[in-house]
């Protein structure tokens, strides 16, 4: 049976580097990450583009869901509101899936230092800082499993969701 694995969180928490580390220990698995539907300058969330995004991105996952030779698909975005996931999962045929949903959250103190190591690095624009931020309340309410990244390493991280991945398996 296949694997369905979310991960979303506010950006700066490192989904993207915890998918990857995942990539690494459960096989063979593919990685989509949520922003490659998402990449428009200058960025402008209005809704023609968010219902582009999600077209798009359904689309990519539906076909994915289906590779017989992909057993871990694992998917990334920041998804603040539990109501994005009413408009990707319907469109998508889980039958024969498990569906795994984990919130990867931080201290304050950690993302604002994340997020401005980002900047530094020229990997994301100053403004982030504060619409990062400003997420961290909309996850409390979240139906995934909260995992909280403040002490650890992405690998860290990574290997928590495959252990618990792998442990529903035996």
């Amino acid at each position: 049976m296949k694997d369905f694995i979310i991960l979303h969180g506010p950006m700066g928490v490192g989904k993207s580097t915890v998918s990857r580390h995942l990539c690494q220990l459960l096989q063979p698995s593919a990685l989509l990450e949520g922003d490659w539907c998402w990449k428009i300058y200058p960025f402008c969330p209005n809704e023609e583009y968010k219902n582009l995004a999600l077209k798009h991105m359904t689309y990519l996952l539906d076909s994915y869901l289906h590779v017989r030779s992909i057993s871990y698909l694992i998917f990334n975005w920041v998804i603040q509101d539990d109501k994005i996931f009413e408009k990707i999962l319907p469109f998508l045929d889980l039958t024969g899936i498990n569906l795994h949903r984990f919130a990867l959250l931080c201290d304050e103190k950690s993302l604002e230092m994340r997020l401005k190591q980002d900047v530094f690095q020229g990997l994301r624009d100053p403004d982030c800082i504060d619409r990062g931020l400003s997420y961290l309340p909309f996850y409390e309410n979240t139906k995934s499993q909260i995992l909280d990244t403040t002490l650890l390493s992405p690998h860290q991280v990574a290997q928590q969701i495959a252990n618990q991945i792998l442990f529903r398996k035996e």
